[in-house]
Formats: structure tokens, sequence, C-alpha cells
């Protein structure tokens, strides 16, 4: 059952059941009770398209997460795509946990290493980054850059430009990324350019 972690007043996602990138359907809890059987019973503020499941087909299923957190990082609304970025900046060997965090309008679009959540340089630095959520990101989600060793699970990604879950340059060794899931990933206005390169968000990838 989902009690007693989500409450009346928390938004939620359900996936696209799809292959369309632009069918995820976004509500907010009004009742959640105990139904019995391990089993919730929980009211919208709006009607649903009724979800595809398992049992209607193995592939196309819809995943259903919970977005809000207890704590929320906000940036302000921007026309600019402007918005915060967190860093963790050159820790090698010092142990880094960040979980429970609703991060949102984060990320700035065309600036290289402005990312909602972003490990940067840390070499060799087992840490944890989990039961997150990115979302209206306007530069990527959560981003590893020369750092070893992070646990990157449980989050949620929505509505996100540029890809979402990455490692920068392809040398960052032993991350484990488990169990988290992105929708929504949007190609941004503004590719990055690194050292002259560019990127390859205009076919931006959850993963």
């Amino acid at each position: 059952t989902v009690l007693p972690s989500w409450q009346a007043g928390a938004e939620i996602i359900i996936t696209q059941h799809t292959h369309q990138w632009d069918g995820q359907q976004e509500r907010t809890i009004q009742q959640i009770s105990y139904a019995g059987d391990n089993m919730a019973r929980i009211v919208l503020d709006q009607p649903i398209v009724p979800p595809t499941t398992l049992k209607d087909h193995p592939i196309m299923a819809v995943e259903v997460a919970i977005l809000s957190r207890n704590i929320v990082f906000k940036g302000a609304p921007t026309e600019t795509k402007m918005g915060g970025h967190f860093w963790i900046l050159r820790t090698p060997g010092v142990y880094q946990h960040l979980e429970g965090v609703d991060v949102q309008q984060f990320g700035q679009q065309g600036n290289l290493g402005r990312y909602p959540i972003h490990m940067h340089l840390s070499r060799d630095n087992p840490s944890t980054i989990a039961a997150n959520t990115v979302r209206h990101s306007f530069q990527r989600c959560i981003v590893i850059h020369g750092t070893n060793q992070v646990l990157v699970a449980r989050n949620v990604a929505y509505s996100i430009f540029g890809h979402c879950y990455i490692t920068e340059d392809g040398v960052e060794t032993h991350n484990v990324f488990l169990h988290n899931l992105g929708a929504s990933v949007l190609k941004p206005d503004i590719i990055l350019r690194n050292e002259g390169q560019k990127e390859t968000d205009s076919v931006p990838a959850v993963f």
C-alpha cells in the first residue's frame, strides 16, 4: 500500500501508455484511505484516462509516482529558462546524501554545468541521491560528472529539457542508477557546447 507515505494534497503523475511522449497525466490527491488487503482508495481532483496495467499489457503498462516531497527547492518562474542549480562540488571521499527533496524549475538552459542536481569532479565519492523529484527542469536532471561510486535510486523526473539521468564525460565508473523514473523529456531551445563540441541534447534521452 502507498499509505502512509501518500497524503491528501500530494501531486502524482501517471505516465503515458503509448509510444507518444506527451500523454502523462498530472493530478492531485484529494482523499486517500485504507481499502483493505494492502490496498488504498484514492480520490483525485480530476478524472483520468483509465491507465493500462500489467494485466492489460506487460510492455505498455503505466507507472504511477508521487511528485510531492516535504522539502522543496523551487526556482522563480522565468521565461529565460534560467533557474537555480545545485552543485555537490569537489568532495572526494566525503559521503554525500541527498534524499526526499522536490527540485522544481532548476537548471540554466545553455549554461554548461548548471543542472538541478549535479555531482561535480568529486572523484571517488561513495554517495547517495535517492527518492528525490526533479520537475520542470530547464536543463537536464541528475548529472554525475567526474565522480565515481554514486547510488542514484528511486528518483522521479518529469518535464525535463535535455538528457535526464546522465554521466557527463563517460569516464565515470561504478555509479549505480536503480529504479529511477523519467517522463516528458524535451528538446531544449539552446543546445549545450562543451569545449566547442555540441552536446547531444537535441535528441534527449531519459537515461
